[in-house]
């Protein structure tokens, strides 16, 4: 197997209501559904809720509301936004051992899942991280090295748009 380690790149939370998730720490983030029984689950609603901080205390959030949404990305102007519902049914099943995972556009700072999970794990992913922790840790120290094989992958030189204009005296 081929794998590689993610620790100290993702988040991972419980985001079943009342527990909710402030996705602060990265830029990208996942709501994954998965069924960890031997059957698939053919019904259930999640609505997704989302609040922004609370002003007596930033960490926490404030009153929470359902996240409106377009319905589709391509909607004409003024369409009105529906509610963040995921809905599994017979037809759209979270199969056996298996996950499915979702987004939306827009969400506020803290997000959390309404609903019943029957027997499915209700979690937030959150990647690329703004601060991972390891700033401290010196990368000469790592396994393989920092510039393995030639590659810098936390570091990248920027070229200046334009090469530097060479000025010469004009003779005559």
């Amino acid at each position: 197997m081929g794998a590689y380690s993610a620790a100290g790149t993702v988040e991972g939370w419980n985001a079943l209501a009342p527990k909710w998730v402030d996705l602060m720490p990265g830029y990208r983030y996942a709501i994954c559904i998965a069924n960890g029984t031997d059957a698939d689950i053919t019904s259930g609603t999640f609505t997704v809720e989302v609040a922004d901080a609370d002003p007596d205390d930033m960490c926490k959030p404030g009153a929470f509301s359902t996240l409106k949404v377009e319905p589709d990305c391509a909607s004409p102007l003024g369409t009105e936004l529906q509610d963040a519902v995921i809905t599994l049914s017979a037809e759209s099943p979270i199969r056996a051992h298996s996950q499915c995972q979702f987004s939306f556009p827009c969400p506020k700072r803290f997000m959390r899942v309404v609903g019943t999970a029957g027997g499915l794990d209700i979690t937030i992913v959150i990647r690329d991280l703004k601060r991972t922790g390891m700033q401290d840790v010196d990368p000469a120290t790592w396994p393989g090295g920092f510039h393995a094989g030639g590659a810098q992958p936390f570091a990248a030189m920027h070229q200046p748009a334009q090469a530097p204009v060479e000025r010469r005296v004009p003779r005559g």
